[in-house]
Parts: C-alpha cells; structure tokens; sequence
C-alpha cells in the first residue's frame, strides 16, 4: 500500500497533474477553475505545484474566493493554512 505525501495545507483545493514542472514538483491546476470553467481551460492556467504558488493563484481566483463563499474566508483559508 502506497500512501501519497501532501505537499502543503493547500493540496485539497487543488488537483496534482502527472506532468512535472521540474525535477522535483509536479503541474497542478485550481478545482475551483476545474469545477467552474472545465478541465480543458483549467489546464491553461496551470501552475507549479509549490505552496507560494499555489497560494498565488488561489489569492487571486475569483472561482475560488466564490467556492469557499467569499473573500474573508479565502483569506483565513490561506492564512491559516500556509502557517500550519
């Protein structure tokens, strides 16, 4: 049995691609742009799987900030999560 390693409090908002970005990080995309906009045009914004920029792009998705119902709790998400 093969456990997977969660790479930062983020993981859940987000889905890891096979694809790798480097030698040690896989390409990752936002389930909130997955969810609102399809899987196809998610993939065009796809971003390094490392918590900065997972938060990046989650601190500027309005498919996000939408999803977890608004703005404070987005911010409180990615405060609390990154500190943890």
């Amino acid at each position: 049995m093969s456990l997977k390693k969660k790479n930062h409090k983020l993981t859940s908002y987000i889905e890891i691609l096979e694809e790798k970005a480097d030698e040690w990080r896989n390409y990752a995309i936002c389930c909130a742009c997955c969810d609102t906009l399809g899987r196809p045009t998610a993939l065009l914004y796809k971003f390094s799987n490392k918590g900065e920029h997972v938060k990046n792009h989650l601190k500027k998705c309005q498919h996000f900030i939408n999803k977890v119902g608004g703005i404070k709790e987005a911010s409180r998400i990615l405060e609390i999560e990154l500190e943890e």
